[in-house]
């Protein structure tokens, strides 16, 4: 909050002071909040035993700090974490979870700089239980701004998980054949 006072005088033609008078105003100036979340993948089709890679971006473009962020990823069905990393430009430490699994629901990232980026890239194997067809991998992002408000933001990315399909159809062109001879 900064005050901005204003003093008025005045005097008469004689330099006599004639009326004096204080005011003041209290400007309170709100913190600016920006958080974006993207997430991206490595290849939009895959199939089984393929390794997909997942990158999660939140940017805070705000200028202070996001702090109690907690990061949720829903896995599709069928994958299996190999491993997560996890960076912040410019360099800070990124969150408290170590290593980073959101096989079990929302992971603890802490603080978010101003003015940063946060990536977390994380490397899952498709498994031969993953259903075929669409998938969709959702991230959902809370954290609380300098005011003591609660930011959310989500995202998605879509893959399709393909499988193999094998029709084999077979008939003999006689009903009945005699041993060595060809059908």
């Amino acid at each position: 909050t900064y005050v901005n006072l204003a003093t008025v005088r005045s005097t008469d033609f004689d330099n006599t002071s004639l009326q004096q008078d204080v005011d003041e105003a209290y400007v309170t100036i709100l913190a600016h909040t920006l958080m974006t979340v993207n997430k991206d993948t490595s290849n939009t089709t895959l199939e089984v035993n393929d390794t997909v890679t997942y990158t999660i971006t939140i940017a805070n473009e705000g200028d202070t700090d996001l702090t109690g962020m907690y990061v949720t990823d829903s896995i599709p069905e069928g994958l299996t974490h190999i491993d997560c990393d996890c960076s912040i430009t410019p360099a800070a430490v990124c969150g408290n979870a170590s290593p980073i699994d959101f096989t079990g629901g929302a992971v603890s990232m802490g603080t978010l700089p101003e003015n940063s980026v946060m990536t977390i890239t994380c490397t899952y194997d498709i498994e031969s239980s993953a259903p075929e067809g669409l998938s969709l991998n959702k991230v959902e992002v809370n954290a609380t701004d300098v005011n003591g408000e609660t930011l959310l933001r989500k995202d998605v990315v879509e893959t399709v998980i393909l499988k193999p399909h094998v029709e084999i159809e077979k008939w003999a062109s006689d009903s009945y054949a005699e041993p060595g001879s060809t059908v």
